[in-house]
């Protein structure tokens, strides 16, 4: 019975003394240094050993281990302790002790990396609905990682990558209510400048400005935002700023346009002036503003430049009308003795008032294709209405009998695209822009208006294609190889006098110009001959080595 007592009281104190030591041994901290004798030393041993035994006893028996399961290893962990510190040396119990200290903390940080998962998922759902509760949730995540890298740091769960990305999603969330704002402010912005409040409107950009800017001092690092979004913001507030600058230059505009009209002309010279200075102003005061366009500066003072010039500029133009009466009685060098002096006072114009005739001014190109292609001119004009027949229906209009040879397409626009260059044959491999090009220099040599016909104007030019065309009156499939085409005019006359309205080459008709496709009409070499008039729709950048073109002279 003695020896139970004696037992007894020794295991009160071990226990006692585990107890007293308790928040030093759980965490790895020093025990306190009591003297007890051998035995009580071996039952602090004992008592560890049943501790953790009784802990796996519970491990193998639970389907999840309990807190009062995990208090049997950490009661089992402070008597190993007590016991390695009462013996005062280290031995292989040591190892005894890391192991359960090791497998202590384990269990401690992974039921609080369970809670810090838990409370991010949580938080991740919270985000969509409830912003504050979401980064509370994340916060509580941080607090249970920082607990274990600072108390359980023997678990070895201590994950600084998990904390950072952890911080990351904070500072993502805290950044939303800032990004949310400065692009609620933006819309507001624009909302009120599309209803004309302007100044409103430069002040919201104002505001998400600088939101704006306190969201990228904070979160940069965390949250992408539009590169250039600051500057998008300036040039929106900038042209809120400027509009009533801007609509001030427009009234000075009309009022300058409408003295012109009335033929006031020094008075619409002064409000040029101004309005050039006011624009000057704006661009001053407001660069970033999309209103700030240094082209209409330029445009500005180009008006204002026709009008100190007009009297100079109506001359000019009185001269070309003149011009184009001699081109169109082919008196070529009395033609050129206007165009001369005419376009040497448009290069002193451009000289006194820069700009006053751009290179591509529609006059000033006309007087210098006239003065530059004088010796094309004189060999063209003499011959060339010989090849003008009137269309049937509408002799007003003359259509060329033949069409454009590589040879004429060369002399006015100084190239030959054709895929095989021979003078004499119909110029090919010509877009629809090109024909067009064409038609315009023909008309600035003629005097007159040149266009592409309609389909309808060649149909009627072709005659009768309720038959299939005769063979000595079209260059087709029939009576070619297909692929190259013949020198213009070899086919004979249709009873109308035209050649090759069907066969050789296919040719452009007009299409409007907002149209992006057009009308090739004819047939071509490579043509099967049957009755009709084939026509096709194609882009205008069409480019073939059997299309071609013809004019007609209005």
């Amino acid at each position: 019975m003695l020896p139970l007592l004696i037992a007894g009281g020794l295991l009160l104190v071990a226990g006692g003394l585990y107890l007293v030591t308790q928040s030093n041994r759980l965490t790895g901290g020093g025990a306190a240094r009591v003297v007890l004798s051998g035995e009580q030393i071996e039952e602090l041993r004992q008592l560890s050993v049943q501790k953790e035994a009784a802990f796996e006893q519970a491990r193998l028996n639970r389907p999840q281990l309990n807190e009062a399961d995990i208090q049997l290893l950490a009661a089992a962990l402070q008597a190993q302790e007590d016991y390695i510190t009462a013996r005062g040396a280290l031995g292989k119990d040591n190892g005894r002790l890391n192991n359960l200290r090791r497998r202590y903390h384990v269990l401690r940080a992974e039921k609080l990396r369970a809670s810090s998962d838990q409370a991010e998922a949580t938080a991740l759902e919270l985000a969509k609905t409830d912003l504050p509760q979401a980064m509370a949730g994340i916060r509580q995540a941080i607090e249970l990682e920082q607990e274990i890298a600072q108390r359980w740091v023997y678990s070895s769960l201590a994950d600084p990558g998990r904390l950072a990305r952890l911080d990351t999603r904070l500072r993502r969330l805290e950044s939303e209510p800032l990004w949310r704002r400065t692009r609620d402010l933006e819309a507001e912005g624009r909302r009120l400048a599309q209803t004309g409040q302007h100044d409103a409107a430069a002040a919201k950009f104002d505001e998400a400005l600088a939101e704006e800017n306190t969201f990228l001092e904070k979160y940069r690092d965390v949250r992408e935002t539009e590169f250039d979004r600051i500057e998008k913001l300036t040039v929106a507030r900038d042209t809120a700023r400027s509009v009533p600058a801007s609509a001030a230059v427009d009234e000075m505009v009309r009022q300058a346009t409408a003295q012109e009209q009335a033929g006031r002309w020094e008075q619409a010279v002064t409000l040029w002036k101004q309005a050039v200075e006011r624009f000057d102003e704006l661009l001053a005061r407001h660069p970033r503003s999309t209103l700030a366009d240094r082209s209409r500066e330029r445009e500005l003072t180009r008006r204002g430049y026709i009008a100190q010039a007009h009297p100079r500029i109506l001359a000019v133009e009185r001269q070309a009308a003149t011009m184009r009466q001699r081109l169109r009685g082919r008196e070529v060098g009395a033609a050129l003795a206007i165009a001369t002096p005419a376009t040497a006072e448009v290069q002193e114009l451009n000289v006194t008032y820069p700009g006053i005739f751009p290179a591509n001014d529609p006059l000033r190109l006309e007087l210098e294709f006239i003065v530059e292609r004088q010796s094309t001119l004189q060999a063209l004009l003499p011959d060339f209405d010989r090849q003008l027949t009137p269309l049937p229906g509408t002799p007003t209009l003359r259509l060329l009998n033949r069409e454009i040879s590589q040879a004429l397409y060369a002399a006015l626009l100084g190239n030959n695209p054709s895929a095989q260059p021979r003078e004499s044959h119909p110029v090919d491999s010509v877009a629809y822009a090109d024909a067009e090009a064409f038609c315009r220099r023909l008309g600035w040599a003629l005097g007159a208006k040149v266009r592409l016909p309609t389909v309808a104007e060649l149909e009627r030019a072709a005659g009768d294609v309720t038959r299939a065309p005769v063979p000595r009156q079209a260059w087709t499939f029939e009576n070619s190889d297909g692929i190259n085409t013949r020198a213009v005019a070899t086919s004979a006359p249709n009873a109308a006098g035209f050649h090759d309205v069907i066969g050789n080459v296919e040719e452009w008709t007009a299409s409007a110009a907002t149209e992006e496709e057009a009308r090739i009409a004819g047939g071509s070499v490579g043509w099967l001959a049957v009755p009709g008039f084939p026509s096709r729709l194609v882009p205008k950048r069409e480019k073939s080595r059997i299309l071609g073109f013809r004019i007609i002279v209005e």
